[in-house]
């Protein structure tokens, strides 16, 4: 692991510093992860083969993991009743866990009507890449792997890959679009919402201006704990239930977080 985090540092600092002092890579205001993982790529079994394939197997379980930091961030916020947080508690988590598992489910069983037994998961884990992304798709690793069928999984990686690339390009490029053409489609209406939108803009700016640097970096700390009180609780009802391990971590930082 620590391998792993070294390699994955020493690269990303490459990238980001490639990205803020090259111009013709800052004009294209790709973020510098994406070009980190361009660079892993090129380093791989897949092209140079200068990193053994081993590292990448563990890559694969990052983006299940790193959600969960993600959503321990958004869903942490200023404390409320017990009563009223109970009934949060219970209907998000609920709402959460039956999109998981029903969107598995009944793309399983659609699937399963007229694919084949060894390919039935293909269309599944494509659509629930698309759907989800990478955390959604590593997430489902471990149960496409006990169905006998791992293949499956590595494609929605993979399409959620492609999906993260495409949707950022067409972002990107409707951004510089307006950028140039800045009055295409106003009106006087859209005008005043437009002035409206940058005041809040700069209020918004004002106020991130005023926290201090060591506010911002105990903001980053701070979903850490969540996702360490769910990785214990995990492990320890793991010991009397083995296959709740199998089962993707944020489901219960959800919980946790809120």
């Amino acid at each position: 692991m620590i391998q792993l985090i070294g390699i994955t540092a020493t690269i990303y600092l490459v990238a980001h510093i490639s990205n803020q002092r090259v111009h013709w890579l800052k004009r294209l205001q790709w973020p510098s992860s994406l070009y980190t993982g361009s660079i892993l790529l090129l380093l791989g079994p897949q092209i140079l083969n200068w990193l053994p394939e081993t590292i990448f197997e563990s890559y694969q379980s990052w983006p299940g993991i790193l959600i969960s930091f993600l959503f321990s961030g958004m869903i942490l916020e200023p404390a409320a009743s017990i009563k009223i947080k109970g009934r949060v508690i219970f209907s998000q988590g609920l709402y959460v866990w039956l999109i998981g598992f029903l969107q598995l489910a009944l793309g399983y069983f659609v699937v399963s009507i007229w694919a084949a037994p060894n390919e039935r998961l293909f269309a599944n884990a494509i659509e629930l890449s698309f759907l989800g992304g990478h955390g959604a798709s590593s997430a489902f690793v471990e149960i496409a792997a006990r169905l006998g069928f791992k293949p499956a999984a590595d494609l929605a990686i993979t399409a959620a890959t492609i999906s993260l690339i495409v949707g950022m390009s067409f972002g990107l490029l409707i951004v510089e679009f307006h950028r140039r053409f800045p009055n295409y489609g106003q009106t006087d209406n859209s005008d005043q919402h437009l002035e409206k939108k940058e005041d809040d803009t700069d209020k918004d700016q004002a106020k991130i201006q005023q926290i201090s640097e060591q506010q911002q970096f105990t903001s980053f700390l701070v979903p850490i704990f969540p996702v360490f009180v769910s990785y214990l609780i995990v492990n320890g009802v793991a010991l009397f239930v083995p296959s709740v391990k199998e089962l993707p971590l944020f489901f219960f930082v959800i919980v946790v977080a809120y």
